[in-house]
């Protein structure tokens, strides 16, 4: 027998006999279906007159200089600071807001790929070096390589509390006394 589909010879096993496997028996029925369909399609649209009266003009043309997604974003974002102050908002609605205002670009380089997501490799760095100062004035959109290098990056610079520093030295005891322990036994 002779598959209705892709016309190679098979032993009729499956189904009704006409096609060789369930992929010829989908495919036969939507390649006639897509040529005709595609037919119609095209003197649908070759025929339609797309904008007939004034109005639809009209519409048509506003619907082309509506603000882009970025400019909605911006100002829903603007509406939103206008009931709270910056440093009330959430971490990632500031970093956003931030990278908004500039294009989502690096404020040093102007490095501006985005990934897949549509963000781009940018950390928000904080001018004075104090990670708990929020305020916009103190903040800029860097990419990673631009914020390696500035005077204050991760842990640079940082000045340690006196707690903070019997924190670390508590730590390190513990972590000694149980290496020295697991050498006794």
């Amino acid at each position: 027998m002779k598959c209705q589909s892709c016309l190679k010879e098979h032993d009729g096993s499956y189904g009704s006999g006409r096609f060789c496997s369930a992929k010829c028996a989908r495919g036969f029925s939507t390649k006639a279906k897509r040529q005709e369909i595609n037919k119609q399609v095209s003197k649908k649209l070759t025929a339609h007159d797309w904008a007939r009266t004034d109005e639809q003009k009209a519409a048509w043309a506003a619907r082309l200089h509506r603000p882009s997604v970025r400019q909605k974003r911006i100002e829903s974002l603007r509406r939103y600071h206008a009931q709270k102050p910056f440093e009330q908002w959430g971490k990632q609605r500031q970093r956003r807001f931030m990278l908004d205002q500039i294009g989502w670009k690096c404020a040093e380089c102007g490095y501006d790929r985005k990934d897949e997501k549509g963000d781009g490799p940018f950390q928000i760095h904080h001018k004075d070096g104090n990670r708990k100062n929020w305020a916009p004035e103190n903040l800029k959109p860097l990419c990673y390589n631009c914020h390696w290098f500035t005077e204050n990056w991760g842990h640079k610079g940082r000045k340690h509390t006196q707690a903070a520093k019997d924190k670390i030295s508590r730590a390190m005891l513990n972590v000694q006394s149980t290496k020295e322990g697991d050498h006794q036994m």
